[in-house]
């Protein structure tokens, strides 16, 4: 990036970018897809092939923008840092694609629960005679986890004092059914931007009941999450 006198601002917003539109793309791109496939047991491949074509539009858009933005600042005068050598690992490289390949094509062609298939991946990687289990361990964000776990009480508390039920009664009543493909995409968008989109798809979860509401919520939740913060600073 710096040898090519490339704008390192285009290179960290295409980055930014590009992850998040690629992570919609799959059923473990994201936490909100987990929660997505879980809760409405949508088949693996069946979901890749619904929104590939979004997603692949998508990012060929996001490529073009950039491009366009950038077009004049690709080529500036910056100073060479220090370069750092960071150590490769051949076996822990090998063994990653391999299990990571695996387990995307148990996902794709297994009957298997995902959940097993997940868990099984895991104990492999922690199964090493190089690094002990608790330091692997200690690479886990265990704070996001108890974020996730206290999200789920909240959402369960709400849903149990009927709070579900008055925001669909609400919505009804001003003529919004979330049964509908176009509201359910516009009010997750909305929702997402304005408490975040995990907690916006737990929330409008158990409310989608149609076939199409599982990629729909994905695309919407992932695309639309804070999506004028990241393109303030083009």
């Amino acid at each position: 990036m710096y040898k090519e006198r490339i704008e390192p601002s285009s290179i960290f917003l295409a980055l930014a970018c590009s992850a998040n539109i690629g992570s919609a793309l799959t059923l473990i791109g994201n936490p909100q897809n987990m929660l997505i496939g879980q809760g409405l047991n949508l088949p693996f491949a069946h979901y890749m092939f619904f929104v590939l074509l979004p997603v692949g539009l998508s990012l060929l858009t996001l490529w073009g923008l950039v491009c366009l933005l950038y077009r004049k600042k690709w080529d500036k005068h910056l100073s060479l840092p220090q370069n750092v050598e960071l150590p490769f690992h051949a076996w822990q490289t090998v063994k990653g694609i391999t299990i990571l390949s695996g387990v995307m094509l148990l996902f794709l062609f297994s009957p298997l629960p995902r959940d097993y298939i997940a868990l099984g991946a895991a104990a492999i990687l922690l199964t090493s005679r190089t690094m002990a289990s608790h330091k692997a361990l200690n690479l886990v964000d265990w704070q996001l986890i108890i974020l996730f776990i206290g999200l789920f009480i909240i959402n369960g508390a709400f849903a149990k004092v009927g709070g579900l039920d008055a925001i669909e009664r609400g919505l009804h009543y001003v003529g919004i059914s979330l049964h509908h493909p176009s509201w359910l995409f516009w009010c997750t968008a909305t929702l997402s931007n304005m408490v975040s989109n995990v907690p916006a798809t737990m929330l409008l979860l158990p409310l989608a009941k149609t076939h199409m509401a599982g990629p729909i919520l994905a695309l919407s939740s992932t695309f639309c999450r804070k999506s004028t913060r990241r393109w303030k600073y083009c």
